[in-house]
């Protein structure tokens, strides 16, 4: 990953801030700058969850509809 960051266009492009458990299965979420400020939503990780929810005021889950 550190070789492959000089040829990426942003180094920050995968950085991660907090793990969050999946409120549905309990599964570790990576979550992102703009996961926990609410401006996308996070989908759950697990091969057998396909929770979505978005994160808003810093403290609170809502899930959001499945497509």
């Amino acid at each position: 990953p550190l070789d492959h960051a000089e040829t990426s266009e942003s180094p920050f492009e995968h950085l991660f801030i907090a793990v969050l458990a999946c409120p549905e299965c309990g599964a570790p979420c990576l979550i992102s700058p703009n996961r926990y400020l609410g401006a996308a939503p996070v989908v759950c990780g697990s091969r057998t969850c396909s929770a979505h929810f978005r994160i808003v005021d810093e403290d609170q889950l809502a899930p959001l509809p499945a497509n």
